[in-house]
This record gives C-alpha cells, sequence and structure tokens, in this order.
C-alpha cells in the first residue's frame, strides 16, 4: 500500500471511530437523562410502599412517550377480591417491576430486572428516550395474550395481569396462575 494509502485508510479508521465514540456519548448521555421520579410523586400510592420504596433506594423510570408520571399501577394481580401494586424501580441505572402483594410492603416480588440503556431508543429528529412502561393488563385481555401459549395460558381468568412493555416494540404479561407467575406473550 502507497503512503497515500496508508493515510487514506487511518483516516478512514479515526472517522469511524471517532463517530462510533460520538454515537455511544450520545447513548450513554441519554442513559444519564432518564427521568427517574421519587416515590412521593405518586400520591396514590401507599404510604407504607413509598417508603419501602425510599429505604431501598428506588426511583421510578419515566418514559420519554409519557409526560404525566406513570410506571406505577394498581391492580387485582393475584386475586380478584384485594388490590396489589406494581412499581417499576429503577436503582443504580437498572430497573425491575416490583409487585406489593395485597398492597404489603413486606410482601415484594421482583421481575425482569434489566439495565435501563436496554430500554433507550431514537424516537426521531436525532433524540434517544427511555421506553419501558408497566400498564394494567386486564382480565378480559388475558385469553387473548394466552394464544401465544397454544391455547394453554388462562381462558377465563378471575383476575388481571402486568404488561411490561417496550414501547412500539413489544410486551410481555406477567400473570398469576396455579401459584406461581407466567409470562404471556404481550402486543408487538
Amino acid at each position: 500500500m502507497t503512503k497515500s494509502g496508508q493515510f487514506a485508510f487511518a483516516a478512514c479508521v479515526f472517522i469511524t471511530s471517532v463517530a462510533v465514540v460520538a454515537a455511544q456519548d450520545q447513548w450513554g448521555e441519554a442513559s444519564k437523562a432518564i427521568t427517574r421520579l421519587p416515590p412521593s410523586a405518586f400520591p396514590e400510592l401507599p404510604l407504607p410502599i413509598r417508603d419501602v420504596l425510599e429505604k431501598r433506594g428506588c426511583r421510578v423510570p419515566q418514559s420519554a412517550w409519557n409526560p404525566k408520571p406513570h410506571n406505577v399501577i394498581s391492580g387485582r394481580f393475584i386475586r380478584p377480591n384485594h388490590i396489589d401494586w406494581a412499581v417499576l424501580c429503577s436503582k443504580n441505572g437498572s430497573s425491575a417491576v416490583l409487585v406489593f402483594v395485597e398492597g404489603s410492603p413486606t410482601r415484594v416480588q421482583s421481575f425482569d430486572p434489566a439495565d435501563d440503556k436496554r430500554y433507550l431508543q431514537e424516537l426521531g429528529d436525532k433524540r434517544i428516550g427511555y421506553s419501558r412502561v408497566i400498564a394494567l393488563a386486564d382480565r378480559e385481555s388475558i385469553p387473548e395474550l394466552s394464544d401465544g401459549l397454544g391455547g394453554k395460558g388462562p381462558q377465563h381468568p378471575n383476575h388481571d395481569g402486568i404488561e411490561d412493555m417496550f414501547v412500539d416494540k413489544a410486551s410481555i404479561v406477567l400473570y398469576w396462575d396455579t401459584g406461581k407467575w407466567s409470562t404471556l406473550e404481550g402486543g408487538d
């Protein structure tokens, strides 16, 4: 290779490296910029649960898609006659779904821990935003979701599930069935 060819090759490698580092910096900055609200931002959340979340160091990450506080839900996730709470808890750059069974601050179950960076996506106009959301999967929608299990999921549910979404990508539904949590395919 000639000296000018070597120089051109080195210049291409340098430019590519700079572009990769710039893209990594952009995604790293987007990760740092995720809005994470304190549990106190959710007045509907029972005080004992808010206290436990504070003691755990939890913050509730907010998706770029919804300006209102979200990722705290209540529903009948275990039994039809008791209210449970689910919270997306972010701590040290990773989030998990916490379920407070029957609203008890001591009966907590944790699911689907994942690095918050995993839920970043391009939003358009060269913007990057966080896109993980939990929502109520009402009992009427559960039989349809169980079709993804070949109809082996619950056909006549009497309680709700928790939809864990990567907005505009895919979702799963956590569903309590026969004494354990099952995962149903959600929407795409």
